[in-house]
Parts: C-alpha cells; structure tokens; sequence
C-alpha cells in the first residue's frame, strides 16, 4: 500500500538478490494487503474503499494479474487475512462486530459464505499454514496471542504464554515450528517466539517499528 492508498507490487530474486522495482497494481486500499500462494498463483486480498474484501491473482508463470472479484456479503474495518490450504485460498477478517469470519474460495471467482470463529479482536487477525493445517493467530480483547488450528474444524483457542501486544501479529508455519512476532505493547520494539512441542521464551528482534509486521517462508 502507497502513501497514496494506491497499491504496489515488487520481487525480489533470492538467487541474485536483485529488487524488480514496484509496479502499480490497479485498486487501492487504506489497510495492509495480504498475498498468498498455491505455488503457481499469487492471491492479493484487500479490503477496498468501500469496506468489502477483493481478490486478485497473478499468474507466476505470465506474470499477468487478473481482474478483482468480490467476496460477496461482508465488510470489515481492518485489513484481511489470507493462506492456501488444502486446495483452497482461506480469507479472515474482523467483522465490524470484532467477531472474526472467513470464507474460501478455489478459483477467486466463486466464494464460501461468510462463516464466523468464536471469539473476537481488536485488530486485524493473521493467517498461516504449513500444508497440514491452518493457522489463525489474533491480537485477543485481553491483548494476549491467540491461536487457532483448523484441519477441517477449529480447535480451541490457545493462549501464547507471556506474550501482549498493541498490534496484530504476525505469523508463519515453516519447518515444523509455527512462528509468531509482534510490535511489543505500547513500544516499538518487535519480539519473536515459536512452537514446535511448546512455545519458547518470547526473543527481542533487532529493530524498531510502530506498525503491524509481516512473517513469510522462503
């Protein structure tokens, strides 16, 4: 997202390390976007200026993006959530009620009803998975980490001992360990923790930020 709302897309080769420069994409957004892959497509949710969440994808291959479609009968305030699971892109949003929702979709044109998670938040939630399962990771009304796995249900919300933030997290299954990192509360400073059998002290990062951050593989 530009200074301007406008929205931006750029890569960088990991091989050489080389930046491709940012390229505007059409539509635009006052939240995060959020990208996800099945590998050969890129998915790009945003929530619009008219509060509904939008869907785009860009083919690896071409390196051509389509045209958006909407996500039909629900709105949010904060920007959305997304991971590809199962043969399927997952998108989760704060609903205006703070209750949490999300839909499916596999082809970005037809989608799931809008169905809603138990529990709530203040912020944005966060979506990861590692193949075998899904993750939603949220900032709860008690300002703790919360997190969810789905595998074809939702399990119980698990509380990440120790950890508070102001912010939504962010989050990443990789390697056998689901990371998650948050701006810490009513600070700048950014911490990291991480579950494989159980969750690890929460480690100071190197850095300063006052906005929300982002977790990927690589």
């Amino acid at each position: 997202r530009g200074l301007n709302n406008g929205l931006y897309f750029g890569y960088v080769d990991l091989a050489t390390g080389i930046f491709s420069g940012w390229q505007p994409i059409s539509g635009g957004t006052r939240f995060r976007p959020a990208l996800a892959t099945d590998g050969s497509r890129l998915w790009l949710v945003v929530t619009g200026f008219d509060g509904r969440v939008w869907v785009n994808r860009y083919d690896i291959a071409t390196g051509q993006w389509g045209t958006w479609s909407p996500v039909p009968d629900g709105w949010t305030v904060s920007a959305p959530a997304a991971a590809y699971y199962a043969g399927r892109l997952y998108i989760a949003v704060r609903g205006t009620n703070g209750v949490i929702y999300y839909a499916t979709t596999s082809d970005g044109a037809s989608f799931s009803s809008w169905i809603p998670v138990a529990g709530s938040t203040p912020s944005a939630p966060y979506l990861t998975s590692d193949g075998t399962r899904l993750y939603l990771v949220v900032r709860g009304d008690d300002n703790r980490i919360w997190v969810s796995q789905y595998s074809g249900s939702w399990s119980s919300w698990e509380a990440i001992p120790g950890g508070y933030a102001d912010e939504t997290p962010a989050a990443v299954a990789v390697g056998g360990r689901l990371y998650v990192a948050v701006k810490g509360f009513n600070n700048v400073a950014m911490w990291i923790t991480y579950k494989d059998t159980q969750w690890s002290t929460w480690t100071p990062l190197d850095g300063e930020t006052n906005k929300p951050i982002t977790l990927t593989p690589t």
